[in-house]
């Protein structure tokens, strides 16, 4: 860990790392040996400027190889990952170790699977089977960090700060067993295919990578029985089949080389009790997609059961299409054919609502005095009360309640303090400062992608679409547009649950 950063590790960082985060890194690594190191803006600035045409992930790797450059033996690893962690950034910081020991030890990654009580298998595929296992522990670690809103950040929230229990209620049973709530890791895994269904911002998709890493650590008893699991986005996938998705979307490239998919797909047949299919968002498959295409994507296909139909899966919705098909199978064969068990996700479980606003304040004690006072109100006011159990809700009070913003008596008036806030502490410590009228119709922007992105799906979403409405990269750099982790395509973003906010607001601007 004290060697110097190699090129090779640096790559392994700029693959991993969020493309609104490359500044942050950057100011970091720069003044880590020398605080008062000069010029670190214009450095960065000079970068950017001179990488522009390459890409954000060029932007990101340049700025690491200027820094080992100019530190020398200095720039080590050991610095490097201390940077990452200090950033909150523990998925990379981890990665980053585990390549290192890799190197140091070729066994340590065998010693590392053999943790993997691989069960009596069929197929000849045990010495496939660890292979997988490895590349998937590697992606849901970094994953689980990466798919965390950035904006967050921010405002000292990261994904551990966020890792509270979600409340659920079940929706396909009768009306005594429906009233009956459950915390997420006391649902039982065990059916064919379970639904958990949710609004933007509630917390499905963490709700899937903690459940990987949970997989991945063994942290989880009801998995015990799954030698894989594959976490899959309905987002990025719209051709080939629901194997193709897990090339695609969660092996390295290369990985096919390794484990052929036809090897893999044999295995998985042949062991379908042993499988899992995490897919999150399954109703993107169905956006601005005639009909015909639907029946032809491959989450339909695999949800239909024409393909892989014997393993278990997991799937998470916002929107009712699919979910209704759960309880109306009859009207709705073609849709989901089947559906063991269907959830709603209320948002925190009892309690979880304190739990987080006292890990928020918890820096000091006129910190913690402050969140008194907000459990006070919130408790004393039944709107707030409410939209705080949606934990994207519930972080947006607490950051705007530590700036001292009266709370919101309205959905959106909340959403209106909070852009607000972050636009103009964006626009302060920029430099040279942004103006009002740049924010203005760099968020006027903003409201005219996630209108488009409304109309066309996720591809209006593209880095050369985003140029070329705003002009720049500044709503990445706020956190207010991340790069889809799931899509292999550098210049793929996805609008984070603020601007699904936004989404709505712009479509219904009286509401």
């Amino acid at each position: 860990m004290e060697a110097r950063v190699s090129t090779t590790q640096l790559e392994f960082v700029a693959h991993r790392l969020l493309p609104g985060d490359w500044r942050t890194l950057g100011r970091k690594l720069l003044t880590t040996i020398d605080p008062n190191f000069p010029n670190v803006e214009g450095i960065l600035g000079n970068l950017e400027f001179s990488h522009q045409d390459e890409g954000v992930r060029k932007i990101i790797l340049q700025t690491m190889i200027r820094w080992q450059s100019m530190w020398g033996d200095k720039a080590t690893v050991a610095l490097l990952v201390g940077a990452l962690e200090d950033l909150g950034m523990m998925g990379i910081a981890g990665g980053l170790r585990e390549m290192v020991a890799q190197r140091d030890d070729p066994t340590a990654v065998q010693a590392h699977t053999g943790l993997y009580s691989v069960v009596e298998m069929k197929g000849g595929g045990d010495a496939m089977v660890p292979l997988c296992k490895e590349a998937l522990k590697n992606h849901y670690t970094t994953m689980y960090e990466s798919n965390f809103p950035s904006v967050w950040r921010h405002f000292g929230i990261n994904v551990h700060t966020a890792r509270i229990p979600l409340q659920v209620v079940r929706l396909d049973r009768s009306p005594t067993g429906k009233l009956r709530t459950q915390v997420d890791v006391e649902v039982p895994l065990n059916q064919h295919t379970v639904m958990f269904q949710g609004p933007a911002g509630v917390g499905k998709t963490q709700l899937c990578y903690k459940m990987a890493c949970d997989w991945a650590a063994e942290k989880d008893p009801r998995l015990k029985n799954v030698q894989l699991l594959f976490v899959l986005s309905a987002t990025s996938n719209r051709k080939g089949d629901i194997l193709d998705a897990v090339y695609d979307q969660i092996f390295p490239a290369g990985f096919v080389e390794k484990v052929p998919k036809k090897r893999l797909e044999r295995w998985i047949k042949a062991n379908s009790s042993s499988v899992m299919f995490v897919i999150d968002d399954v109703d993107a498959a169905e956006e601005n997609v005639s009909p015909q295409d639907v029946e032809k994507s491959p989450v339909h296909c695999y949800i239909k059961g024409t393909y892989l139909r014997k393993t278990r899966s997991i799937l998470t919705c916002r929107r009712s299409p699919m979910s209704t098909a759960c309880n109306a199978m009859a009207e709705t064969p073609s849709v989901l054919p089947h559906c063991d068990a269907h959830y709603l996700i209320n948002g925190f479980s009892e309690g979880a609502v304190d739990e987080l606003i006292s890990k928020f304040f918890s820096r000091s004690d006129d910190s913690r005095a402050m969140g008194r006072r907000l459990k006070e109100t919130v408790s004393s006011d039944d709107y707030l009360s409410g939209i705080v159990q949606n934990p994207m809700y519930a972080f947006m009070v607490c950051a705007l309640w530590e700036r001292r913003t009266p709370p919101p008596t309205s959905l959106a008036q909340l959403i209106e303090q909070f852009i607000a806030l972050i636009s103009g502490e964006y626009s302060s410590r920029k430099s040279p400062s942004m103006s009002t009228k740049s924010m203005q119709t760099t968020l006027h922007g903003l409201g005219k992608l996630a209108w488009a992105s409304l109309q066309v799906g996720p591809s209006a979403l593209t880095h050369q679409n985003i140029q070329d409405v705003i002009g720049d990269d500044v709503t990445m750099d706020m956190g207010l547009l991340q790069r889809d982790q799931s899509a292999r395509e550098d210049d793929h973003y996805k609008g984070l649950g603020v601007v699904y906010a936004l989404k709505l607001r712009f479509c219904n601007p009286t509401e």
